[in-house]
């Protein structure tokens, strides 16, 4: 995108590079591990290994921590500081030890989408501050919601650093649905709503295209982003290539025990196998975003419903398994002459000359555009 002669403008406006895969990839930054790390501040100097290097400067880092200013909390004698604790707070901002005070933003993604987070979070204090009857149906049984929230959002109940970590998507549809603002199934009306209800991402916006929460456009901009993304073609096809490799794996174990091919003690185990495995996932999300990927994604779906139709027909276990390694190997063909979006972790397209050749582009036009500041 920025390879082309306005690269030292664009340098200039900011655009800078930070693929730290590629820097991994050539040797440009190494990773050493913490815990055999030795940091001599006296001497300035990081150590690990036989390996000792100089710094200027340090960076620490460390756990978010709320920057509150003081509370206090009880009366007389009781009277102490009040600590925030995530799991204190029902959806980690409403505190069960203070009343009508509301934490926001101290919830954070564990990708992105912060700001979808703290609008909501905005429209639930706007309802807590608005709506008598329902703070006092959240207050009246806070103690509960608190318990039901930690349950749900922890697998732990050992406290961590890392508790206002929240998948983002999840977080704001909880929220939708204690504000009743959140798409139902039942209103869906078409093919299109029924996508946009599963698909579409959980963003602040999806849950104010009507309702007492409506913000006007809303609702035109989910439709052209459903639009600019064709409707979620790709996604959707790589979901019904998942779905239909985990069928084909469970039509060939349950039609090998109809051949009396394995014994039914082995049928549980070899469907918890299919269940788990890793490779249907990798060969459904592999296919890029072309026309030409989204035709080989299509004719594979071809493929594997046709084999499901033989295998229901025939009872052959054959069936399911040949479907099975040819789409498999066309998952590797398809990597292998690189028509196919890389899976993460990835770095075989980093070593492509290009990539060198640009960094050392952006390298030499770097200095230049530091030197004329």
């Amino acid at each position: 995108m920025f390879d082309n002669d306005a690269l030292k403008q664009s340098i200039k406006d900011g655009y800078l590079l930070n693929d730290i895969a590629f820097f991994l990839e050539h040797g440009l930054v190494e990773l050493w591990p913490k815990k055999e790390t030795v940091i001599d501040r006296e001497q300035g100097t990081i150590r690990w290994k036989d390996k000792v290097i100089k710094y200027d400067h340090i960076i620490d880092g460390d756990y978010e921590v709320p920057n509150l200013p003081e509370i206090v909390v009880g009366e007389g004698s009781l009277k102490r500081k009040y600590e925030y604790d995530c799991r204190n707070n029902f959806m980690g901002m409403i505190p069960k030890e203070l009343r009508n005070v509301y934490f926001i933003g101290l919830m954070r993604p564990t990708t992105g989408g912060l700001n979808n987070i703290t609008e909501m979070q905005c429209l639930l204090t706007h309802k807590m501050v608005t709506d008598p009857r329902f703070n006092d149906e959240i207050n009246g049984t806070l103690e509960k919601r608190i318990e039901k929230y930690n349950k749900h959002y922890y697998h732990s109940e050992q406290r961590t650093p890392a508790d206002h970590l929240v998948p983002y998507g999840f977080y704001t549809d909880d929220i939708a649905q204690l504000l009743k603002i959140d798409t139902r199934l039942s209103d869906c009306r078409s093919v299109k709503d029924v996508i946009i209800h599963y698909i579409f991402p959980n963003a602040a916006f999806k849950f104010r295209q009507s309702g007492p929460y409506k913000v006007e456009g809303a609702k035109e901009m989910v439709q052209q982003i459903y639009k600019n993304h064709m409707g979620f073609l790709f996604l959707i096809g790589g979901l019904l290539t998942y779905v239909l490799l985990q069928l084909t794996g469970y039509a060939a174990v349950v039609t090998a025990y109809y051949q009396q091919w394995i014994p039914l003690i082995a049928v549980p185990l070899l469907l918890v196998a299919v269940l788990l495995n890793p490779v249907a996932m990798f060969a459904s999300w592999l296919v890029g975003d072309s026309l030409l990927n989204w035709s080989i994604l299509g004719g594979l779906n071809v493929i594997l419903v046709v084999g499901l139709g033989l295998t229901a027909v025939y009872k052959n276990p054959l069936i399911p398994i040949a479907v099975l390694v040819g789409a498999f190997a066309l998952t590797y063909i398809v990597h292998w002459l690189g028509w196919s979006r890389p899976p993460f972790h990835d770095l075989s397209n980093k070593k492509s000359p290009k990539f060198r050749d640009f960094f050392k582009r952006y390298c030499a036009t770097f200095r230049e555009a530091f030197l004329e500041r």
